[in-house]
Formats: C-alpha cells, sequence, structure tokens
C-alpha cells in the first residue's frame, strides 16, 4: 500500500504509454516546432512518465506497456 496525506493507495501495478502524435512530411518540410511536438510527445513523455512511476512499478513487481502505432512502420509518399 501508498500511504500519503491519511490516504491509502492500493500498488501502482502498471503503466501504459499510449500517447502519440503524428506530422506528415520530411523533416525538410516540417516546421522545426512541429518536429520538436513530435521528439516531446513521442519519444520524452514517455520516458518522463516512465521514470516517475518506475520506483512505484518496481516495488509491486509491476509492468511497463509501450503501445506503438502501425504509423512507424509505414512510409507516406510525399511527391
Amino acid at each position: 500500500m501508498i500511504t500519503g496525506s491519511g490516504l491509502v493507495y492500493p500498488e501502482l501495478r502498471g503503466v501504459v504509454n499510449n500517447a502519440g502524435v503524428c506530422f506528415v512530411g520530411t523533416p525538410e518540410i516540417m516546421a522545426a516546432n512541429d518536429i520538436s511536438k513530435v521528439i516531446n510527445v513521442n519519444f520524452i513523455g514517455t520516458v518522463n512518465v516512465t521514470r516517475k512511476f518506475l520506483p512505484l512499478i518496481r516495488q509491486s513487481q509491476g509492468r511497463v506497456v509501450n503501445i506503438g502505432s502501425v504509423n512507424g512502420e509505414q512510409t507516406i509518399s510525399t511527391t
């Protein structure tokens, strides 16, 4: 059990990273801000959420699940 502020919480058994964004285009035509958004959500966000909850996951011998997308496997013609 996890306690804090007088409240009791059950163990954290898992974290599911399911967030993702997609912008269509090649890096040469995409705005730098759009590239940053993709990296921040798809990679940095996943790393930050996992790191934040990892001590609780380890304590309960839980699991981290990362959900991907078929879009990462597909190529899109831009010509």
